[in-house]
């Protein structure tokens, strides 16, 4: 998909929207890699959040995450959410229980603890 598609894209979604318009101002080109899971690095992250009784699913999102600059100069890199993702998370009010982010506060605590040390 290139900008034009994006700003067409926009507009249909816009029909119908009396006096509402959009302008594309921005778009990058680069797009997201798949992690390698053979890594050792996802291995740990990856055991690291099954033994936090969590699912470890590899995603791509290039629209919000700058690890694409850092993997298309070679350096590996995973995103992490280390808690499950409430209904609210970006929502009117968006929060994060306690207990997810002590549970996160592990799951960083054991990555490095089994991957750096």
């Amino acid at each position: 998909m290139d900008v034009g598609d994006v700003q067409q894209l926009i507009n249909e979604m816009l029909t119908g929207c009396v006096g509402v318009t959009c302008s594309v101002l921005a778009y990058a080109h680069e797009t997201a890699a798949s992690a390698d899971q053979s890594s050792a690095f996802y291995r740990a992250v990856a055991a690291a959040v099954t033994a936090a009784g969590l699912r470890a699913v590899p995603h791509a999102a290039e629209e919000s995450s700058d690890l694409r600059f850092y993997r298309s100069a070679g350096i590996e890199g995973l995103g992490l959410t280390p808690f499950t993702c409430a209904e609210n998370l970006h929502g009117v009010n968006e929060s994060v229980p306690v207990a997810d982010v002590a549970l996160g506060c592990q799951v960083f605590y054991n990555i490095v603890r089994d991957f750096c040390l």
